[in-house]
């Protein structure tokens, strides 16, 4: 039998804002130097922590107000929402050029939003270990 623990609710989404803040800084040094063009592969944690922080944050709205999509399971509103917004990322870096100068767009599509979903994966699981209080839960 789980509970919802409403008082966490708030340093929660403060952590989950540091981690937004921290996805901000780490992405402006990296395109400060140029680290898309020497190190390709460097975006990957970056879109890591990216999927774990929206899908902290959509853990967070599913718990404060339940449901997002209707009636669908918990691990699948939070990749889906991540997912939605992996896509509309991957078509904004589409229409503004920033694939310019890279020779695998398909590749790069497919790793970055292949690390939103695990970093989604990662974050529901977390969160739900925290807002809901299970005797056998290892991370209450």
């Amino acid at each position: 039998m789980s509970t919802i623990m409403p008082m966490r609710f708030g340093t929660t989404l403060l952590a989950l804002f540091l981690v937004v803040g921290l996805v901000f800084i780490v992405q402006e040094v990296m395109l400060k130097y140029s680290l898309d063009l020497t190190c390709p592969w460097c975006f990957a944690p970056l879109h890591f922590l990216s999927g774990f922080a929206l899908g902290g944050c959509a853990a967070w709205g599913y718990f404060r107000f339940e449901t997002f999509f209707g009636k669908f399971p918990y691990f699948f509103q939070i990749v889906l929402a991540v997912l939605i917004t992996g896509i509309g990322w991957e078509i904004f870096e589409y229409a503004t050029g920033m694939f310019a100068g890279q020779k695998n767009i398909v590749a790069d599509t497919v790793v970055d939003l292949a690390m939103d979903m695990t970093g989604a994966w990662c974050a529901a699981y977390l969160m739900r270990g925290i807002f809901t209080h299970r005797k056998t839960s290892p991370l209450v």
